[in-house]
């Protein structure tokens, strides 16, 4: 050091060497506030876990894409099988908590791959939508109830707003196989025919009410390929009960289950409406009292289609007008509410499900 500074005078030297000193000292505080700092998200930091497990599954499967899943399928790879194709360091390397363990669920949706962290440990979950449906569960008012199906939201000031990719929908169902029911928050501005069809038992084109077959479903189909490439990586292609529903058949069950339909878009079928009815006088399809404390019959501005074909015959199927149950020839042009599917273990990152503060997800 003396070498360096005999070059200057006497006193120069001595403000340097105090000057150093400082430098010296304020670095070392640097790096024991950076070592602190380290220290502490390694111990707390459990969504920067969540990120490192989804990339580190993104960059693996982009060097083992004969691995990725097929349409509809769903394959899960593990903390561990990261670590050990070296794809991530060992989870002690990020978090302190040495029970934790989890997995990346990867689904294909569309042209797209989705990919999902999910993290287990002792003090820690990651919290996903299936979680915060599952825990709003209530007995009485608006809420979530369970039914055999899985949990249904009922009620008109029901919290079950969420926002995807910056647009705002509503929570319908979780079913038993962790898929969410989303529908949105408003009727389509444009109108169809349920179907469009020569009907042969008519003799004449009056349309069928074979959902598979119809105009309604590629309407559908249609107005998928239209969306936001943003949201459409989060809708699963899933199954749609889509059965037919005799006039005398007004039990509150599911017999639309009958047909299942498979696609990335669907509408709301006769069950769909009467079960978000949180009015006890609601004991068939029917009943007055099902538009009652019931958010879907509040899309009551118009007059739109289900997906329930009549099983009386092959010329009539299941509408909504003003809140009500209605038949209807499928040859009428009404409007469509869109639903779709999502993960329920997609991860909430805020909100409480109000309309105000909808419920956010990753």
């Amino acid at each position: 050091m003396k070498k360096l500074l005999s070059g200057f005078d006497e006193k120069t030297q001595k403000l340097l060497l105090i000057f150093i000193r400082i430098l010296i000292i304020f670095i070392t505080i640097i790096i024991i506030f950076m070592i602190i700092a380290s220290c502490s998200n390694k111990g707390n930091n459990h969504s920067r876990l969540e990120n490192i497990m989804e990339s580190a599954a993104i960059n693996y499967y982009k060097n083992h894409n004969n691995e990725l899943p097929e349409l509809g399928e769903v394959k899960k790879i593990t903390i561990s099988e990261l670590v050990s194709a070296g794809y991530m360091k060992s989870i002690n390397s990020y978090v302190t908590d040495s029970s934790c363990d989890g997995y990346v669920m990867v689904t294909k949706n569309g042209l797209e791959y989705s990919y999902i962290p999910n993290v287990n440990c002792s003090d820690y979950k990651t919290k996903t939508l299936a979680n915060v449906i599952q825990s709003s569960i209530v007995n009485e008012n608006d809420g979530v109830y369970v039914t055999d199906g899985g949990y249904y939201y009922k009620g008109n000031k029901v919290n079950n707003y969420i926002k995807i990719a910056g647009a705002i929908y509503r929570i319908m169902s979780l079913d038993n196989n962790n898929n969410v029911k989303i529908i949105e928050d408003k009727v389509d501005k444009d109108k169809i025919e349920w179907d469009d069809r020569f009907n042969t038992d008519q003799n004449k084109i009056v349309g069928i009410n074979e959902y598979d077959r119809s105009s309604l479903q590629l309407f559908l189909e249609s107005k998928y390929d239209e969306m936001d490439p943003a949201i459409k990586k989060y809708i699963l292609y899933s199954d749609w009960c889509s059965g037919k529903r005799m006039s005398t058949d007004v039990t509150l069950s599911e017999v639309e289950c009958d047909n299942i339909s498979n696609g990335y878009i669907a509408t709301i079928n006769v069950y769909d409406y009467a079960t978000a009815s949180n009015d006890e006088k609601c004991d068939n399809v029917f009943a007055g009292a099902c538009m009652n404390y019931n958010y879907i019959a509040d899309y009551n501005t118009t007059t739109y289609w289900t997906m329930t074909g009549l099983a009386d015959n092959s010329i009539e199927s299941y509408s909504l007008n003003s809140g009500t149950l209605d038949i209807q020839k499928t040859s009428k042009v009404y409007r469509v509410i869109k639903t779709f599917k999502i993960s329920g273990l997609n991860i909430i990152t805020d909100g409480d499900g109000s309309i105000n503060n909808p419920y956010i997800i990753k």
